[in-house]
């Protein structure tokens, strides 16, 4: 078993939670008697919305099958907010790495001139 997964005595229910009462993280038990990670999903359906999965989750293998929502459904508006928010993030991501490669090339430009200019100035 990974190192990165915590196991928990099974309790008499295939899943256990805990919450402190005061909104701080559950401790949520899959069926494998593992602590389950909170996930985010984003998918078009419920983008943004966290949930727990089987602990021993590794790509689309889960081992015992658990799932379950953190965060109640989304409506319509939040949907289309997160998509209208994702995709400036998006375009903000582009747009910084259009930047960050002009600069690349600027600095370059930059040292190369410096360059030139000390070699006239040799010259001279």
């Amino acid at each position: 078993m990974d190192t990165n997964h915590r196991r928990v005595p099974q309790a008499s229910s295939s899943a256990t939670s805990t919450s402190d009462g005061h909104g701080r993280r559950r401790v949520v038990v899959c069926d494998c008697g593992v602590v389950t990670p909170l996930r985010t999903s984003w998918t078009d359906e419920n983008p943004g919305r966290r949930f727990y999965g089987c602990g021993l989750y590794q790509g689309r293998n889960r081992r015992c099958g658990f799932f379950q929502w953190h965060d109640r459904e989304f409506n319509q508006r939040e949907k289309k907010v997160i998509a209208w928010l994702l995709t400036l993030v998006e375009g903000l991501k582009k747009k910084e790495k259009f930047w960050f490669g002009c600069t690349g090339i600027c600095c370059v430009v930059i040292v190369v001139l410096l360059m030139v200019i000390g070699l006239m100035y040799r010259k001279l």
